[in-house]
């Protein structure tokens, strides 16, 4: 895979993560990172 020197910066740059977090109905709390990136 050959990529130009300007595109470098999509696979490099920071991505925004957000915790998605639930609690089940005896009280049992989960937690899990998400992240999605949108395709150029």
């Amino acid at each position: 895979m050959k990529l130009e020197l300007s595109m470098w910066y999509k696979i490099l740059a920071p991505r925004s993560v957000v915790l998605v977090s639930t609690v089940n109905n005896d009280g049992v709390s989960n937690a899990a990172p998400f992240s999605f990136v949108m395709p150029a």
